[in-house]
């Protein structure tokens, strides 16, 4: 059902006041905007600090193995 909404989601959102913009989602199954924009942000995060683990820890992979082939 999302793919069909998204389409047109802007033009409701433009067209509808917020409140009644969030029982349509609601009915719809979603989550209202502001409370999906907080966990889809949450979730942006979480994945940004993942991602900067994953860089870190290559770097420090990379650090090592120059250091074991000047040896």
């Amino acid at each position: 059902i999302h793919g069909y909404i998204y389409p047109v989601e802007d033009k409701l959102k433009e067209k509808l006041p917020e409140h009644v913009f969030d029982m349509v989602r609601t009915k719809l199954g979603m989550k209202p905007l502001k409370e999906a924009q907080k966990s889809g942000q949450n979730i942006l995060n979480k994945v940004n600090e993942n991602v900067e683990n994953i860089k870190e820890a290559i770097q420090k992979e990379s650090d090592r193995n120059k250091g074991k082939s000047k040896k």
